[in-house]
């Protein structure tokens, strides 16, 4: 049987009886290629907290996290999770596991998303809150969600649709209005299964989620892909809002990682990043139809 060995250090990591499931909410999307697990470690790599995930870049640090072994399927399916190589970008490196040094692919995190992070001190996602900060840094207090941020981000999932803007092969954009849900750090929309845009994020999955009202514009911009496992959660969700049943209708659903939200006019005006606006979500409402 063919396999791939690949290092795992934020929320593909496997759960552990002491840690938050939330932290390791990804690992489902790799678990059933998964032939062998093993504790291992990554030196000359950095692990940064960028809120709700972490990153890992090169640099004079220890990174922590598992080998695993995987079927070659699941890099195919977690590049297009990391947005590979437009976002994450899969690279070879060596781990120290207790057996010895393992050759595995891992996902860096691009340079311009971990500016202005703080590094996680002891390199291990799951076990952050127990890392002493460094003597050179002081830690940031923690910070209450921008109350304007919220505002806005109602907003914007709260409307009845959005405007999803792609990219065209020919580089124009292509506009189309959709129905949208904002679920777990994460929008979701739906697009027929022809569809022109769906298409379009194949080729490139950078995008961007406007408000229907001009007047006072909203933009979301973020990472699409097609998620996995993650239908019979959304179905009844997207049932109970606009009356579709996607287990029925040939819909493929979008998963957007957010990157930017941005604001003018009477509801806020700002720019946050994605880490900031995963955060500010946590705390809306049930969505309502307006």
């Amino acid at each position: 049987m063919s396999s791939e060995h690949l290092f795992v250090y934020g929320t593909l990591r496997p759960p552990q009886s002491d840690t938050h499931p939330d932290d390791s909410r990804y690992y489902i999307r790799v678990s059933p290629y998964i032939q062998n697990i093993t504790p291992a470690r990554l030196s000359n790599a950095v692990l940064y907290d960028l809120g709700t995930y972490p990153g890992a870049r090169p640099g004079p640090g220890l990174v922590n996290g598992e080998l695993l072994t995987v079927a070659p399927a699941a890099l195919d399916i977690l590049d297009q999770h990391e947005g590979h190589p437009h976002f994450f970008y899969r690279e070879r490196v060596h781990v120290e596991t207790a057996q010895g040094i393992v050759e595995a692919w891992i996902y860096y995190a691009p340079e311009s998303l971990i500016n202005g992070h703080c590094p996680i001190p002891n390199g291990d996602w799951l076990r952050r809150g127990l890392a002493n900060p460094l003597p050179s840094r002081k830690t940031p207090p923690l910070l209450p969600v921008d109350a304007t941020l919220t505002r806005v981000l109602a907003r914007l999932v709260n409307a009845k649709r959005t405007w999803l803007s792609t990219t065209r092969p020919d580089g124009r954009s292509r506009l189309r209005p959709v129905e949208h849900l904002w679920h777990n750090e994460r929008m979701y929309v739906l697009k027929h299964k022809d569809s022109d845009q769906l298409q379009d994020i194949l080729q490139n999955p950078a995008v961007t989620l406007a408000h229907p009202a001009a007047a006072s514009p909203i933009t979301l911009e973020g990472w699409a892909t097609p998620p996995q496992n993650i239908r019979p959660l959304l179905h009844p969700l997207f049932l109970a809002r606009y009356g579709i049943d996607i287990e029925k209708d040939p819909y493929t659903i979008i998963e957007i990682t957010p990157l930017r939200l941005s604001a003018r006019g009477r509801y806020g005006q700002g720019n946050w990043r994605g880490n900031e606006v995963a955060k500010a979500g946590r705390g809306l409402p049930g969505q309502t139809r307006k």
